[in-house]
């Protein structure tokens, strides 16, 4: 099923997403928890100022990175097509989300960074080098952008130019694993966390049921309650059946998305129940708080949330989280060409042509670049 997005060129995708404001209480669970929260609400409106610049450093003695991010990189990574097998579709997916949450880089100078609009300092340091991109909780980034800031002979991000726009050059977490899933999904109706329901194209997996009418989660109607619902023998038969690239989802007043990165391992004990304590998956998600990673090359990084982390079901039913699949995978809604179209007609456009104009597509549109030349060519 096709899902059109236009985006005028006088906007940016930020603005087609709801901002996220958490509270102190999530923030301080950020630090503690063994899952990592992003905390999302229904702010439309709020506009952060969360880069704040350091007095800038003389020298350029920056730590040389042997896995450099370059456009090679990028472009060789995996590009769908219609004739692709479910789990060519699957791994594709949790290619570019781990590709997207390990690539290196380091910055030009130290800046501090507010993940919430509540607070939550986190400081970016010359010197050192980092995987993916910093949390922000209302930021929409990606490696793509993160080229437009970066010198891919040496790794070197210009921060401060970076920090022109902290909401494209940031991530959290459920537009992280969309930039992954937009590889091959259009089937859903997508924003944040909350809108990840049945009604919106998410099909849940496994034996658990709920309301197929509702919206999107709420404090009203959170994962928790459907968790509880469905008690933990059937939240358990449900995450045996995940398998890469389906998602998982907590919501109660904030909530997190999560990819699983590989096919569910499932124990059982002597009663033929599923063991939760011994069961597991592995995820990939971008979370809050910084962890250390060493990549194949050996540069050793720090990265928000965590690259095929293991959690056992225990784990996933203590934190109400639900899986759900897309249509693309179980093969029920073909993968489509990509289409692309300009509105504006013609050889000349004026400035007004030019406000009015969008661009559309079947698939995520990233960013739009837009090459405005004289008639003399300049």
């Amino acid at each position: 099923m096709k899902h059109i997005l236009s985006l005028a060129l006088t906007l940016t995708l930020l603005i087609l997403l709801p901002s996220c404001t958490p509270n102190e209480a999530d923030d301080k669970q950020n630090e503690t928890d063994e899952i990592p929260y992003d905390t999302e609400t229904l702010d439309y409106t709020e506009t952060l100022e969360i880069f704040k610049e350091n007095k800038k450093e003389d020298n350029d003695n920056y730590p040389e990175i042997v896995e450099k991010l370059t456009w090679d990189s990028i472009n060789a990574l995996t590009k769908k097509s219609s004739d692709m097998t479910s789990d060519e579709l699957r791994e594709m997916c949790v290619e570019f989300f781990r590709f997207n949450k390990t690539a290196a880089w380091t910055p030009d100078d130290n800046i501090k960074i507010n993940r919430y609009s509540t607070g939550g300092e986190d400081t970016v340091e010359k010197g050192k080098i980092y995987g993916g991109l910093p949390y922000v909780s209302t930021a929409t980034g990606n490696i793509y952008r993160l080229m437009d800031y970066m010198d891919e002979t040496t790794g070197v991000v210009d921060i401060k130019k970076a920090s022109e726009n902290p909401k494209l050059f940031g991530a959290q977490c459920s537009v992280s694993a969309y930039w992954a899933w937009a590889r091959c999904i259009n089937s859903v109706d997508y924003s944040w966390t909350y809108s990840s329901v049945t009604k919106n194209g998410f099909v849940r997996v496994g034996p658990y049921t709920y309301d197929d009418s509702i919206k999107m989660f709420s404090k009203s109607y959170s994962t928790e309650m459907i968790c509880k619902a469905n008690g933990k023998e059937t939240m358990f038969r449900s995450y045996a059946e995940l398998l890469p690239a389906d998602g998982l989802v907590y919501y109660t007043s904030g909530g997190h998305t999560v990819m699983c990165s590989s096919e569910a391992v499932v124990k059982y004990k002597e009663d033929k129940t599923i063991d939760g304590e011994k069961s597991y998956i592995t995820i990939i998600d971008q979370g809050g708080s910084w962890s250390k990673r060493v990549n194949d090359s050996g540069d050793e990084t720090l990265i928000k949330g965590s690259v095929d982390a293991k959690l056992n079901f225990d784990t996933l039913f203590k934190y109400h989280y639900v899986p759900f699949t897309f249509s693309e995978f179980l093969g029920t809604d073909p993968v489509e060409e990509t289409e692309c179209s300009f509105s504006h007609k013609g050889d000349t456009i004026t400035p007004e042509d030019l406000k009015a104009a969008s661009v559309t597509s079947n698939y995520g549109i990233s960013d739009i670049y837009a090459v405005l030349c004289s008639r003399t060519g300049k």
